[in-house]
C-alpha cells in the first residue's frame, strides 16, 4: 500500500514523499527504526528510507538492497567491489570509495549510500540524475532522518517520542490570504502504528488495521 503525502518537481529528481505498508512485513514485526532513527510501526516504511543491509561488514559477500518500499533485490560480490545482480535485475552495485555504495540504474541515474555507524547496513544519503543533479537526504546528530532536499526545496521531518509526527515545509510563508502552514501530520494508535494522516488543511485518511496480523 502506497499514500502519497507530499511532491513537486524541479531541477533534478523530484521530491515525492511516500508512506508504505508491506503486510509482509507486519506480519513478521520487521520496522525501519534502525535505518531512520524513528518508529512508524511494523510493516510501515517511508520514502528515501531505501539502505543495503550486508551479511557480514566490512568484507561482505552478499548485499541486500532494500526499496522504500520494502522491495529487496539481493546482489553477490563478483570481484572486488563490483556485485552481481539477481536475474532480470538491471541495476549496478558497486563500492565507489570506502563505506559508499552506489546502486546505478539503467538512465544513468544513482542511489548512493553510506554505511552506518553499526557497519550492518549502508543509508540512502542522495539520488543523482543522469547529469548529476541530486536529491539529499540529511540525518540529525542522533542518527535520525531529518530533512530531505529534492527538485531545489526541503521538507523536514519532526519527531516526537521516537514518532515521526510531522512533515514541515521550512518554504511556506503563510499570509492574509492562505493560512496554510504547509504541514502533513501523522497520528497513532495505542499500538503504536500510524492511525490518521492529517493533510495541511484538516483532511485526513485513516488506517484501519486487520486483527492481530497489522494487515490494512
Amino acid at each position: 500500500t502506497a499514500i502519497p503525502i507530499v511532491s513537486w518537481s524541479g531541477v533534478g529528481p523530484d521530491m515525492s514523499m511516500m508512506l508504505y505498508h508491506n503486510s509482509a512485513n507486519a506480519v513478521s514485526g520487521y520496522s525501519i527504526a534502525d535505518v531512520v532513527g524513528f518508529d512508524l510501526g511494523p510493516g510501515w516504511s517511508i520514502s528515501y528510507s531505501d539502505h543495503i543491509r550486508f551479511d557480514a561488514y566490512p568484507n561482505p559477500n552478499v548485499a541486500t538492497v532494500v526499496d522504500a518500499d520494502g522491495t529487496q533485490d539481493v546482489f553477490t560480490r563478483v570481484s572486488g567491489s563490483w556485485w552481481e545482480a539477481p536475474q532480470g535485475v538491471h541495476d549496478i552495485l558497486t563500492e565507489t570509495s570506502p563505506g559508499t555504495w552506489r546502486v546505478y540504474h539503467r538512465n544513468q541515474s544513482y542511489h548512493e549510500f553510506a554505511i552506518s555507524s553499526s557497519g550492518l547496513f549502508a543509508r540512502l544519503r542522495s539520488i543523482a540524475d543522469a547529469v548529476g543533479n541530486s536529491s539529499t537526504v540529511g540525518f540529525a546528530p542522533n542518527s535520525s532522518m531529518s530533512t530531505v532536499t529534492g527538485a531545489g526545496r526541503p521538507i523536514n521531518l519532526v519527531l516526537s517520542a521516537g514518532k515521526l509526527v510531522s512533515f514541515e515545509d521550512p518554504k511556506d510563508v503563510p499570509t492574509e490570504e492562505s493560512i496554510d502552514d504547509r504541514e502533513w501530520k501523522l497520528e497513532y494508535d495505542t499500538n503504536g502504528r500510524i492511525h490518521r494522516i492529517i493533510d495541511p488543511i484538516g483532511f485526513y485518511n485513516r488506517v484501519q488495521y486487520v486483527g492481530p496480523t497489522g494487515r490494512i
